[in-house]
């Protein structure tokens, strides 16, 4: 018996066969391409100082460093936050390195070494010591990095950090011995701040600038060395110091004025003398030698 086959099929047949044949040159993406969301893993690393032209202290590596804290900030194009991490010595086990994952993109990262009491707010405008008044809240010894970096399709990227000291230093050495009814020291910079712009290391908001330091006991009846620091709006500023000897009356006992001091970023002056037996306010111009500690006799 001989089936007939309807016309249409043969029709319809002839419509779907260049549909079949066009899946048969589909293509189908390779597993191995990364997608938008993959990662990069980041690794961050301290190599070192910038000490061209500083006497503070020699240091070689942040392990050997007297700073004990540091802070790893990376923000986006957008200035967002994107990874923060604080590390304090001697209980981060990788104090000085940093490793986090990124997508793909443009990134500033903002690092922070230093040893204060005090917060720290990091943005991509600004890094402020978050002081509130009290005793050991005050500007440390700082170094600061600031770096734009990329992520493309890597894997993996290693960015190594060298640091800048932002900070001036103010020492004041007494040669004669601490008083025991002292309890602390009065510290105004006529031209300081405790925030500075992270890309510039320059300081934000300078003004008059009072510090708080206390006294050990420990120290009566000895010679004693006070170190104040600020952040300087210039690279060198001149300016006047007052330093203020209070009581355990809360009563100032001995005040020093130093006048038209030279403070220059990076670098130290030191004060010497018998602070306590001096009756009367001296001005001192100094040798602008940046690559020596400036020396006050008083």
């Amino acid at each position: 018996m001989n089936i007939r086959i309807p016309k249409i099929y043969f029709k319809l047949l002839a419509l779907l066969l260049p549909f079949v044949v066009a899946c048969e040159n589909i293509e189908i993406p390779s597993l191995d391409n990364k997608d938008d969301d993959a990662t990069c893993k980041l690794k961050v690393s301290i190599s070192g100082f910038d000490l061209s032209i500083s006497d503070i202290d020699t240091r070689s590596s942040i392990a050997e460093s007297d700073l004990t804290k540091i802070s790893f900030t990376i923000f986006d194009s957008n200035g967002n936050t994107v990874f923060s991490e604080n590390q304090v010595k001697d209980v981060s086990t990788h104090f000085g390195e940093m490793n986090c994952s990124l997508s793909s993109g443009t990134y500033s990262i903002i690092t922070v070494a230093h040893q204060s009491n005090a917060e720290v707010s990091v943005s991509p405008q600004s890094v402020t010591f978050e002081e509130d008044g009290l005793y050991g809240k005050e500007v440390s010894d700082t170094f600061s990095a600031y770096m734009s970096f990329s992520i493309g399709d890597e894997a993996e990227k290693n960015l190594d950090l060298n640091l800048d000291r932002v900070v001036a230093l103010f020492q004041l050495e007494c040669k004669d011995e601490l008083p025991a009814n002292i309890k602390s020291f009065k510290v105004l910079f006529s031209s300081g701040s405790n925030s500075y712009n992270p890309t510039t290391g320059l300081a934000l908001n300078s003004k008059s600038k009072l510090m708080f330091y206390s006294v050990d006991s420990s120290n009566y009846g000895k010679p004693y060395q006070l170190s104040a620091y600020t952040f300087l709006p210039q690279d060198s500023v001149e300016m006047d110091i007052t330093v203020t000897a209070v009581d355990t009356s809360n009563e100032e006992v001995k005040s020093y004025i130093f006048n038209k001091v030279m403070m220059a970023r990076n670098k130290r002056v030191r004060a010497v003398g018998q602070f306590f037996q001096q009756t009367q306010t001296c001005a001192v111009n100094l040798n602008e030698d940046w690559y020596r500690s400036d020396v006050l006799e008083y």
